[in-house]
């Protein structure tokens, strides 16, 4: 049931996003003209739209399946493939970009941020397909200990 639902929510969410995407592409000149006359922040906006309507469609995929992962309680590769993706890929990319590629500007960091949603989307689709998280028993049952104090009684 789990696989199903996850499917159909990938489904709806990828013809959302996909349709954001597209509009950013498309669009993207009229609606950097919208916020700003000046050509010089419309031209770095252009391309950024470009970023945002790559990863929209990652997102969707990210979302659902890190979603998907969340709800079976598979928390800690959530945390751990997020805090790689933001240390490596974010800030190391994102530091590289802004030192190897100045000429980029603002281009750069919004680059390895659509690096970075690209691959944790991929590695948590992954991780949904492995199954991995199937084997996650989240009633598992714990022994309680009961803290017993024991009084010497003096007579």
């Amino acid at each position: 049931m789990v696989i199903k639902q996850t499917a159909l929510c990938l489904k709806i969410a990828l013809v959302y996003m996909g349709l954001v995407g597209l509009c950013f592409f498309v669009f993207r000149n009229d609606l950097m003209a919208f916020w700003s006359s000046d050509s010089k922040v419309i031209n770095i906006g252009i391309n950024i739209f470009i970023c945002a309507a790559i990863f929209q469609v990652f997102d969707a995929v990210l979302i659902t399946y890190s979603n998907a992962l969340r709800g079976a309680g598979d928390t800690v590769w959530l945390a751990i493939i997020e805090s790689l993706g933001a240390a490596i890929i974010l800030g190391l990319g994102g530091f590289c970009m802004l030192k190897f590629f100045p000429g980029l500007g603002a281009l750069g960091p919004w680059i390895a941020a659509t690096v970075k949603i690209i691959v944790v989307a991929l590695a948590n689709r992954w991780r949904f397909k492995s199954n991995g998280w199937m084997r996650i028993d989240l009633f598992k049952r714990r022994p309680v200990g009961v803290p017993v104090e024991i009084e010497a009684v003096v007579e």
